[in-house]
């Protein structure tokens, strides 16, 4: 006489005239998985476990000296799109630009949810903090090719005697080959030289 065997899943089919039983708990432990890995990684981005980065675009800019040492510093920094504010020219909020001067003095540009077609204005406040003229000598980017960034224009030249403030705009451009999920990074560097 053969052997009948139900629900051994190291018989073909199962065992049972190829229906498959599961136990209950099974399904109860896959019902449970399925609720908590969301909570979990939920909690886990809330209280910064788990961290997703939005920044689409990283910069930063600094001033130098060339010749003598300088104290040109920036003095404020701002945008025309900062966090929670409808994107320039458009009905959304999208993306945003954050500027910020940090202790060591260099400016910190951060384009958050950038997309192609996206346009900010960096606004920023050059402070002469020292005893000597000041002259722009150069203003030097070093960007991908899917960042535009037009600077002002000084026909005359821009010189700042100390304690004067001068106000610039910097126009930040995605350009249509830029990649939605992509991270780009550029600089900004401000080359001031003494005045006799």
């Amino acid at each position: 006489m053969a052997e009948t065997r139900e629900n051994d899943p190291t018989m073909a089919g199962g065992g049972s005239g190829g229906k498959i039983h599961k136990r209950p708990s099974d399904f109860v432990i896959s019902l449970g998985l399925v609720a908590i890995i969301p909570l979990a990684v939920l909690f886990g981005y809330l209280t910064g476990l788990i961290r997703v980065d939005r920044a689409f675009a990283r910069g930063s800019a600094e001033i130098a000296s060339r010749g003598a040492p300088l104290q040109v510093a920036f003095a404020s920094a701002g945008s025309d799109d900062p966090l929670k504010s409808q994107d320039p020219g458009q009905d959304l909020d999208v993306g945003s630009c954050q500027v910020e001067i940090l202790k060591d003095g260099t400016l910190s540009i951060t384009v958050l949810n950038g997309y192609p077609g996206y346009t900010c204005k960096l606004q920023v406040t050059l402070h002469n903090r020292g005893g000597q003229r000041a002259s722009l000598h150069a203003i030097q980017y070093d960007l991908p090719p899917e960042i535009s960034l037009e600077g002002p224009v000084y026909p005359g030249g821009l010189d700042l005697p100390p304690g004067k403030k001068a106000q610039q705009t910097f126009t930040l451009r995605v350009l249509p080959e830029a990649g939605q999920a992509k991270g780009y990074d550029f600089t900004i560097l401000e080359v001031f030289e003494p005045v006799p």
